[in-house]
C-alpha cells in the first residue's frame, strides 16, 4: 500500500474514526453483515491496520485470521493488542500490491484497501496478490470510497466526515479525507471509479461481482432518529463489492 507513511504517523489515533457515527452505523454493521458468519473459516484481512476488522472476523467465527498491512506501526498496535489473546490473530508487514502467498484463504476483507490504489495498474496488482491467496471459490468483501457519491457536498460535516477533491482522472478521484474526531485525522485518498474495479475484478480472475450501498443500521435510525441520517442516506460516502475467486 503506497500510503503506508500516513498511517505510521497516525498509527493508533486512526481507531477513533471508528467511533464516528457514520462509521459505527453505516459501515461497520454493513461490513459485518457482509462478512456474515465466518464459524470455522480462514480469513485474510488486507489493509488491516490496527486490526479492527480482523478482530471483528474472530468474533463472528473465523477458525483463522491473518492481517496484512504495509504500515509497520499498525502492524505493531494490532500485534500488542493480541498480546493477551487466547486465540491470537496473525499479523503480517507486506504492501498488497506485492502480497506473498500466505496461505488459501475462503474469505478475503478489504475495507478501505482500494483507496491507496493510485492508478488501475495498482488495482490490477492488489487483486493478483489477493488472487494468489484463494482458492477456486473464495469470496472477496470490499469497502472504498464511492468516486460517484457527491463526496464534496457540506452536508456530510454533519456525521464529522469531510471530503476535498484534489485532482480527477477517468479511472480515479484523488481525495483528502478529514474525520473530525478526536484526535483530527486527515488522509490522502484515492477511490479508483466503479468500472476500472470491475475491468480489474474480470481480468484477475473474479466473477460474481456485487455492488451494495452502505445504509444506515436500524440501531443508528433508533439512537439518533431518521432526520439526523436523511443527508447520510442521500450520499452515502461508501461503497461495497463481493465477488468470487475463480482459479
Amino acid at each position: 500500500m503506497a500510503s503506508d507513511s500516513q498511517y505510521d504517523v497516525i498509527g493508533a489515533a486512526y481507531d477513533a474514526v471508528k467511533d464516528l457515527p457514520a462509521a459505527r452505523y453505516a459501515e461497520i454493521p454493513t461490513v459485518r453483515s457482509l462478512l456474515g458468519d465466518l464459524t470455522g473459516l480462514a480469513v485474510l484481512d488486507v489493509g488491516c491496520g490496527t486490526g479492527h476488522y480482523s478482530r471483528i472476523c474472530r468474533e463472528l467465527g473465523a477458525a483463522t485470521v491473518v492481517g496484512a498491512d504495509s504500515s509497520a506501526k499498525m502492524i505493531a498496535e494490532a500485534r500488542r493488542r493480541e498480546s493477551t489473546s487466547t486465540a491470537p490473530i496473525s499479523y503480517h508487514v507486506h504492501d498488497a500490491a506485492a502480497l506473498p502467498l500466505l496461505g488459501t484463504y475462503d474469505v478475503v476483507l478489504a475495507v478501505y484497501l482500494f483507496n491507496y490504489a493510485p492508478d488501475r495498474a495498482t488495482v490490477r496488482s492488489m487483486l493478483r496478490s489477493i488472487h494468489a491467496n484463494c482458492r477456486d471459490g473464495t469470496r472477496i468483501v470490499a469497502l472504498l470510497t464511492d468516486a460517484n457519491a457527491p463526496l464534496t457536498r457540506p452536508e456530510l460535516r454533519t456525521y464529522k466526515i469531510e471530503y476535498t477533491i484534489v485532482k480527477e482522472s477517468s479511472d480515479v478521484v484523488e481525495l483528502d479525507f478529514t474525520a473530525h474526531c478526536d484526535p483530527l485525522v486527515t488522509l490522502r485518498l484515492h477511490a479508483p471509479r466503479r468500472d476500472v474495479l470491475n475491468d480489474c475484478l474480470h481480468s484477475e480472475g473474479f466473477r460474481e461481482v456485487h455492488w451494495r450501498t452502505t445504509p444506515v443500521s436500524p440501531t443508528g435510525l433508533e439512537q439518533f432518529g431518521g432526520d439526523y441520517w436523511v443527508s447520510y442516506q442521500e450520499i452515502m460516502p461508501w461503497i461495497t463489492f463481493t465477488a468470487i475467486a475463480s482459479t
